[in-house]
C-alpha cells in the first residue's frame, strides 16, 4: 500500500530516495527507497539520518497542537527560562 503512493511521488520528482513512516494501531512501520545520495549510491535504510531544516517547525507545531488537545499542554503556559 505505501508503494502505491511512495513510489510515483519518487518518481514525478526525481527524489533520489526517501524513508516512509507509518503508524497504525500502535504498530510502526519504515519503507526506505532508493539511495542516500547519489555520489556514494549507497542504499536509504531504517537507519539513514535526513535533513528535515524547515519542515522541523511543522513537526514542531503539530506535535505541540496535539499535546494541546490531549491536555498535555496548554498553550497560555509561560515558556521556560
Amino acid at each position: 500500500m505505501a508503494d502505491s503512493a511512495v513510489r510515483p511521488v519518487i518518481e514525478k520528482y526525481r527524489i533520489p530516495g526517501m524513508a516512509v513512516g507509518i503508524s497504525v494501531a500502535r504498530q510502526s512501520y519504515v519503507f526506505s527507497y532508493g539511495i542516500a545520495a547519489p555520489r556514494t549510491r549507497q542504499p536509504v535504510t531504517r537507519d539513514t539520518s535526513f535533513e528535515l531544516g524547515p519542515v522541523s517547525k511543522t513537526f514542531t507545531a503539530t506535535l505541540a497542537s496535539w499535546a494541546k488537545v490531549r491536555g498535555n499542554i496548554s498553550l497560555l503556559d509561560a515558556t521556560a527560562k
